[in-house]
């Protein structure tokens, strides 16, 4: 996972360094920092998700040129986060604060709490720098992008209009749903006051509001189901040695993915259910070699 940040991470800077040596770089230029997927959300969705496995590195390596060069990594990546300025990954950085925080106050153990004041350096450091690079009256700082998220924005207000008919859709329907794959067609009837020309609201912008119009209450189920099983994984490896710092990875990457799944819609992008599928293949192998070694 590290290998492949770093791999990541240099498409995304060769554009920024591109533009720097040519132009003051602004907001205007952020899509090209995508890096090999299709737009920032993605990007730093995905970049998120192996944020964990950075840092685990980071902790838990006793070479120290790995530390040295595992701590360049995290720093890049989280920068990287802020000069994309996906305020979806705003909203999840939030989220791993407080999540950090929960599990540093929980533990007993030096190693797992040092977890927290790692991620708090690194955001602070990055977001610093990010404010120096793009200026407080830049479109991209952090803070105007998070002021953005309004009701009355576009953005914001098409979203929840979406979420409108799925609800209204599991009310009427709750089992059986329009079929998987039909909520494009069947949101053209719901959302045609608000179609301009021949766009139409494609995806609910929430996957499990849209598996619920989908498939019903019954493929809601289970769909949650997979991230229950992940979860479950994780919480034996805990029960079994609670110092163990690997046991942190699975739940923190799977809450970025379920956040990012209630504003965006990872489930028709191959790119993150790759990662998702490997996170739960990670968790199964982490539970049966965790029991194989209390064997």
């Amino acid at each position: 996972m590290l290998i492949a940040v770093t791999c990541e991470m240099i498409v995304s800077y060769s554009a920024y360094i591109e533009i720097s040596r040519a132009l003051q770089y602004t907001f205007d230029f952020n899509n090209f920092l995508n890096g090999n997927f299709p737009n920032r959300n993605i990007t730093s969705a995905i970049y998120l998700v192996q944020l964990p496995f950075v840092l685990h590195v980071l902790k838990n390596t006793e070479s120290k040129i790995l530390k040295i060069v595992t701590s360049v990594i995290a720093f890049m990546l989280v920068y990287m986060i802020f000069m994309l300025g996906s305020r979806t990954a705003y909203v999840i950085l939030m989220c791993l604060f407080f999540a950090y925080l929960m599990i540093s106050i929980m533990s007993k153990d030096k190693r797992i709490r040092s977890y927290f004041l790692t991620f708090v350096v690194l955001v602070s450091s990055s977001f610093v720098l990010s404010t120096f690079t793009l200026g407080t009256q830049s479109d991209g700082y952090a803070v105007n992008r998070i002021r953005t998220i309004d009701f009355n924005e576009t953005s914001t207000n098409t979203r929840l209009r979406y979420y409108q008919h799925g609800i209204e859709q599991v009310l009427q329907n709750p089992l059986i749903g329009v079929g998987l794959g039909n909520w494009k067609i069947a949101s053209i009837e719901r959302d045609k006051e608000n179609i301009i020309s021949y766009i139409v609201p494609y995806t609910m912008h929430n996957d499990f509001l849209e598996v619920a119009s989908e498939l019903g209450l019954i493929g809601l189920i289970i769909f949650l189901s997979i991230f229950y099983f992940g979860l479950k994984n994780t919480w034996e490896i805990y029960n079994r040695d609670k110092v163990d710092p690997k046991f942190m990875i699975i739940p923190i990457c799977l809450l970025i993915y379920l956040i990012d799944s209630n504003f965006n819609f990872p489930f028709t992008r191959m790119s993150q259910l790759f990662h998702l599928a490997l996170l739960l293949a990670l968790s199964g192998y982490l539970n049966n070699k965790s029991n194989e070694n209390t064997a």
